[in-house]
């Protein structure tokens, strides 16, 4: 087979959403690169990622808010009944919107940029095509993204569900059984129990990215009103059977429990999208999860003329982290050997769409808790949110701990499950930011009623604390 040879000074390996943003940047710099995608076209994020998530979300929260409307003083006359034999077709049709938009990018660059194939990378400065298109490099990012997999024990069976398997069926499942709390399958799963499927979820102890045991057992308690879970159970045997799958466990209290469903969602954490990338041949160095080894100020790896950016660096990627740390990368690759580093910390705000939402602000509880052990001793202070706004709208039984250094005051963290946790926690990003103290905080006037003001319910009593431990 004839191998043709091209040269540029950066490749990009992945068009997702990281991919398409350093391009974007990469034009500003040096128009001299290429572009690889395995295919098909278009960002993860709006084909199986959170845009078709948030659209399926969005079809549940109208059926649901009718099924609710008796809390709010409305009673509907006589009986009624929801046909939802078009929610996928209408989330698809949606999603194609997204979706062409990205295209649209894509194809306005010029196509001896763009290659369509499976790259390998053949030494530090040249991968290799579908075998036949060698490409010489000075520079590479490399955005891969992540990808779902099936653990062994259910890879087994047979046809089971991936999320990208979920916006690909005709019809919504009449029943489910969630094996996870991955962001995407928490978010379909209660979905899908919304618009009239049966769900169960069996988890661990982990709810999402929640790491404060008082902000996940508040989560459940929440989601459990409406979605079957299943804590800590033991599965003790899951066979095929006609139509879908029996499945045997133990519960928490260890009772022996049978279910029927038809169909099974994997939903396990994903991993780094690197198979058949051949990073051994230039020895990249990942982390202990098998995610691509980054230094975060610059995105570049241990080869500091190759860059990683998006999910095959992190798991709990969030999309705007993904977009700032494409456009370091694209700056650091198009000067390279000239590096420079971010102009600002990253703060970390991670955002579930569920229902009510959640996030992760700044440290979670776990990295106070590591900083803790290194004698940076912390203050965590509850917002519970059970009156103002929440009472108004019905939607008490939420809660925000609050997490503040000791030794100078300063907000560091958060974690949250709530109604408004979204508004929330972007606020409290901006505060982590720009290295604001819980005495700074007390200041804010919170428009009332507002979600906001149960922040001013965790600063009260974090100041108490911090005060009662005498350390202002």
């Amino acid at each position: 087979m004839d191998v043709k040879s091209l040269s540029c000074n950066i490749v990009v390996i992945g068009a997702g959403i990281a991919g398409i943003e350093a391009i974007k940047e990469l034009s500003k710099y040096d128009d001299n690169f290429i572009i690889i995608e395995e295919g098909p076209l278009g960002s993860t994020l709006q084909r199986y990622g959170d845009i078709p998530a948030n659209i399926l979300m969005g079809s549940a929260l109208k059926l649901k808010s009718l099924v609710d409307i008796e809390k709010y003083g409305i009673k509907l006359n006589g009986l009624y009944s929801f046909d939802t034999s078009n929610v996928m077709n209408s989330l698809r049709a949606i999603r194609a919107k997204a979706t062409n938009e990205v295209l649209a990018y894509l194809y306005h660059i010029d196509e001896n940029k763009r290659i369509i194939g499976k790259a390998k990378f053949i030494d530090n400065n040249k991968v290799m095509v579908n075998d036949n298109i060698e490409i010489e490099f000075k520079s590479a990012i490399i955005a891969t993204g992540a990808k779902s997999y099936i653990p062994y024990e259910l890879s087994s069976l047979g046809d089971i569900l991936t999320i990208k398997d979920i916006y690909n069926l005709d019809d919504i499942p009449k029943s489910l059984a969630v094996f996870g709390t991955s962001l995407q399958g928490l978010v379909i799963g209660q979905a899908l129990s919304y618009l009239g499927t049966k769900v169960v979820v069996f988890a661990d102890d982990n709810i999402w990215n929640i790491t404060d045991n008082i902000v996940s057992n508040t989560a459940r308690d929440i989601l459990q009103k409406n979605i079957h879970f299943e804590v800590n159970s033991t599965i003790t045997q899951i066979q095929k059977e006609e139509n879908g799958y029996g499945i045997y466990y133990l519960d928490n209290n260890k009772y022996e429990n049978y279910i029927f469903t038809a169909d099974i969602l994997s939903s396990a954490v994903p991993v780094a999208n690197i198979e058949g990338l051949n990073i051994k041949n230039i020895s990249l160095a990942l982390d202990e999860y098998g995610f691509i080894e980054v230094n975060q100020e610059t995105m570049q790896t241990n080869l500091p003329h190759i860059f990683a950016i998006g999910d095959v660096v992190n798991r709990f990627y969030s999309n705007t982290k993904s977009i700032n740390d494409a456009r370091i990368a694209a700056f650091n690759a198009a000067h390279y050997p000239y590096i420079k580093k971010k102009e600002q910390s990253y703060v970390r705000l991670d955002i579930l769409n569920s229902d009510p939402p959640m996030a992760v602000v700044g440290l979670s509880f776990e990295q106070m808790k590591q900083r803790s052990r290194n004698g940076h001793s912390f203050t965590v202070s509850d917002g519970r949110m059970a009156d103002g706004i929440y009472r108004a709208r019905r939607e008490d039984g939420g809660v925000l701990r609050l997490y503040t250094d000791d030794k100078d005051a300063l907000i560091l963290g958060a974690e949250i499950c709530g109604y408004g946790a979204d508004q929330i926690a972007k606020f409290l990003a901006q505060i982590i930011a720009n290295k604001k103290t819980i005495f700074d905080l007390e200041q804010y006037d919170f428009y009332i009623p507002s979600y906001e003001e149960v922040i001013a319910k965790a600063v009260g009593l974090g100041i108490k604390t911090v005060k009662r431990k005498g350390k202002y």
